[in-house]
């Protein structure tokens, strides 16, 4: 394996950036950082390459707990879908473009067909999990929608043959949540699927009266199963803090985009991870309405940032937040340690440490968009990219 030397880097370790200093990496791991490192120094641990990043940026390989990215890669219209090594491998290549080196791919198992069926979730899972050949640290996040009912077995049999890394629990029922009125989601679904006003009608109907039949003893074995197993468990879209309080009792570590500032603050309360997406913060606000992302993390509301659809985001996301928090380093934390420590891979990932294992963006900020220039994971240098004057 090839040693790395940088040198003249800004280094953004956990509290502080260091300016101007160098970092070796040797034997897929961070060896040593400081203000000068010699070149006899590395060649002291075989052959290495030297890197000039005067100017540039070294932050910790983003790690991104929730993107339904690859469904849109499977499946990029509603009568059309690729096979997943063809979709995955190339979806991944883009992601390394964008300086993720940890993908939870979110999958989710609603009540609907298409993507989200169970057979074809489990088709693509079941390939994420066989193929031990990926171009990051692939993850699996399945996301249940509580009314898929006949999801809870299938669910426990992918738990028990370790198959998932990452569980969230979700509820998209109309009048409450993420649809707020009945109206807003007949909204949804007349523009998504196309759908007549009978079969609105006849879509909200069952989903309601499936919500009815929710049990919170069969979702409390499922969550607990999950924990047993040290699968970290999230809840998505929570407006109510007492079921909140319930899910945390139960198991759950992660809030993903809370609907109501009462909800996040319980969950902060409680020292729960809280996640909020990239889009969210580069536009400005979310496209829906719901709560700013970027307003929660100014008023210590969340801790997470995560592509949530958009890749390209994470980068200019960390950069916005870093300016309207005033800490960088802080700002880095949001899509590495903390996503880290939320899934329980801080140890070893996460953050710039001596000892840990290299996996390791380097920027070039002087644009007025940072723009990924290398990617290093496990210690290899698996992207490089530069402009060139077209």
């Amino acid at each position: 394996m090839m040693n790395y030397l940088i040198k003249n880097a800004d280094i953004v370790l956990e509290d502080t950036v260091l300016e101007k200093a160098d970092l070796l990496i040797t034997d897929n791991k961070i060896n040593k950082i400081a203000d000068n490192i010699s070149e006899k120094n590395a060649a002291d641990f075989g052959k290495y390459k030297l890197i000039k990043a005067e100017g540039k940026l070294i932050i910790p390989g983003l790690i991104d707990i929730h993107s339904d990215a690859i469904e849109k890669a499977v499946q990029p219209r509603p009568s059309m879908s690729l096979s997943p090594e063809m979709a995955v491998n190339q979806l991944e290549k883009n992601l390394i473009s964008a300086g993720i080196t940890t993908m939870y791919h979110s999958l989710s198992l609603s009540d609907g067909s298409g993507i989200r069926s169970t057979e074809n979730v489990v088709e693509i899972i079941n390939f994420l999990k066989n193929n031990k050949k990926s171009y990051l640290r692939r993850k699996v996040h399945l996301r249940l929608e509580k009314t898929n009912f006949v999801a809870y077995p299938v669910i426990e049999d992918m738990i028990n043959k370790d198959k998932l890394d990452l569980l969230s629990i979700m509820d998209h029922t109309p009048g409450q949540g993420q649809y707020k009125t009945v109206e807003e989601y007949q909204e949804y679904l007349h523009k998504t699927y196309n759908l007549g006003e009978k079969e609105i009608e006849d879509v909200i109907k069952s989903k309601l009266d499936k919500k009815r039949k929710v049990n919170r003893a069969d979702l409390n074995k499922i969550i607990e199963l999950a924990v047993n197993n040290s699968i970290s468990v999230a809840s998505h879209d929570d407006d109510d803090p007492e079921y909140v309080a319930w899910i945390k009792e139960i198991g759950a570590n992660i809030l993903e985009f809370p609907m109501k500032i009462t909800a996040a603050e319980y969950g902060i309360s409680q020292e729960m991870m809280i996640s909020v997406g990239a889009p969210n913060i580069v536009n400005g606000g979310s496209h829906n309405g719901n709560l700013s992302a970027l307003d929660l993390i100014k008023d210590g509301l969340a801790n997470i940032i995560c592509s949530d659809y958009y890749a390209a985001a994470m980068i200019n996301s960390i950069f916005l937040t870093a300016e309207a928090i005033n800490d960088l380093a802080e700002a880095v934390k949001m899509a590495t340690l903390y996503p880290a420590e939320a899934v329980g891979l801080e140890s070893k990932i996460g953050s710039i440490k001596e000892g840990k294992i290299a996996d390791l963006i380097l920027i070039d900020k002087k644009n007025s968009h940072p723009i990924v220039e290398e990617v290093f994971i496990n210690g290899e240098n698996v992207y490089k990219s530069r402009f060139w004057n077209n």
